[in-house]
């Protein structure tokens, strides 16, 4: 049983009835008292982090939270949502119910709690370090930011050394290394920079020297087929506009003879083109129809001499020649964004595919070499000459099919000038 008294002071008291032995005994009870003021404060000195409860049929006995006031009745329990353990025991007979809530979350007043050994951490892990860093920062970071500065001077090719390197550390070993690479760089360059003019003098007197022996190769051959042209067609026709055709002739035989510079303007190269065709048409008469067709901004373009009569020859020979059908060649020179386009087309007898893919081969992979090795030299000359102006950065593009013709695309870099 327990019980309190109205008074200033609080108790609990633990009744229990005795057993007794006889009839006519009186009855004897057992009663202990306890000082509530006392068990409570040490319950609240045990300093729990959450809400300690103890019951006694409903009613709240003991708590280690503060606010009671031991004149009040008990006050009855009600936070049975926020119960996170429950225990029930039996002392002296009372059924007591034990209570343990879930923890009090008070985050800001932890935080105010905590404050100073916080700002204790703060200074240890922020101002610390950042004195640190502002200590290293003219030892390591300045000589870090001069090894930058340095290296960012090597794109212009302005190799320098490092002055007064004392530092024993890594950056300085670092420091050393350098300056022993620009000791050897420099000593390297001044070598190899004489042996590189003279290797240099030594590739443009070899090109110059193919230039010539592919201008030797190219003279007879459009004069050998130009005569070859105009001796059949006399005999054949016996006529006197044979001299005419004499006079184109000579013409085109002194734009092959005057090698004073091997590149030509495009619009003249097309001047020698016009004469060569009419040539042609004079020799197969209305089997041959052409178009020639120039943009203006690309009449003042440089290309190797010779160039594009050589794929104009082409397509009569190997296109129109062996076609018994009248046939059509258009020769059209354009620009297309940073490229200049030269396109030769026929509707003659075409290729195989086998015969395409070997154009293809000899014109892309274009060689002395391969001009020593092969019959035929013209196109692959002109691709080589075409190759070397241009520093390899031609394209050629070759399509068509057997029986319908063939079309050759050339694309160069578009060099803007003055007059283009």
């Amino acid at each position: 049983v327990l019980g309190a008294v109205m008074h200033p002071e609080r108790h609990v008291y633990f009744v229990r009835k005795m057993n007794y032995y006889g009839g006519g005994q009186s009855e004897k009870l057992l009663k202990i008292e306890m000082d509530y003021s006392t068990i409570n404060k040490n319950l609240q000195n045990l300093n729990y982090d959450t809400p300690v409860y103890i019951c006694h049929e409903g009613k709240i006995i003991f708590s280690n939270r503060d606010g009671e006031n031991i004149g009040d009745e008990y006050e009855k329990f009600s936070d049975y949502k926020e119960v996170e353990y429950k225990k029930t025991s039996n002392i002296y007979g009372a059924q007591l119910e034990i209570y343990v809530l879930r923890p009090e979350t008070d985050l800001i007043g932890k935080l105010v709690e905590r404050l100073p050994m916080l700002l204790l951490l703060f200074s240890i892990n922020i101002f610390f370090p950042l004195i640190m860093v502002l200590l290293l920062n003219r030892s390591l970071t300045a000589r870090i930011s001069r090894l930058s500065s340095i290296f960012r001077n090597t794109e212009d090719e302005n190799l320098v050394e490092i002055e007064n390197v004392s530092a024993k550390d890594e950056i300085g070993d670092l420091m050393r290394n350098y300056n022993r690479m620009v000791s050897r760089i420099t000593t390297l360059v001044n070598i190899v920079y004489k042996n590189r003019i003279l290797e240099q003098e030594m590739t443009v007197a070899r090109q110059k020297a193919e230039l010539l022996a592919l201008r030797s190769q190219i003279n007879p051959h459009f004069l050998f087929n130009a005569l070859e042209s105009i001796r059949m067609h006399s005999v054949i026709r016996k006529e006197k506009i044979t001299a005419e055709m004499v006079e184109k002739l000579a013409v085109m035989q002194r734009q092959y003879v005057d090698w004073g510079e091997d590149l030509i303007e495009v619009g003249k190269e097309m001047e020698i083109v016009k004469n060569y065709m009419d040539l042609q048409q004079y020799r197969f008469g209305k089997r041959l129809s052409y178009r020639l067709d120039v943009e203006t901004e690309c009449q003042h373009q440089k290309i190797p001499k010779l160039t594009i009569v050589t794929f104009a020859e082409n397509a009569c020979v190997h296109g129109i020649e062996k076609k018994t059908a009248p046939g059509w060649i258009f020769i059209t020179v354009y620009r297309e964004n940073e490229e200049m386009c030269i396109e030769v087309e026929d509707t003659g007898e075409g290729m195989t595919e086998k015969e395409f893919d070997s154009m293809r081969r000899k014109m892309k992979n274009a060689s002395i070499e391969l001009l020593e090795n092969e019959k035929g030299v013209g196109i692959i000359n002109a691709c080589l000459r075409l190759k070397m102006m241009s520093h390899d950065r031609v394209q050629f593009e070759l399509n068509g099919e057997e029986g319908t013709g063939v079309s050759v695309l050339i694309r160069l870099p578009f060099i803007e000038s003055e007059k283009g």
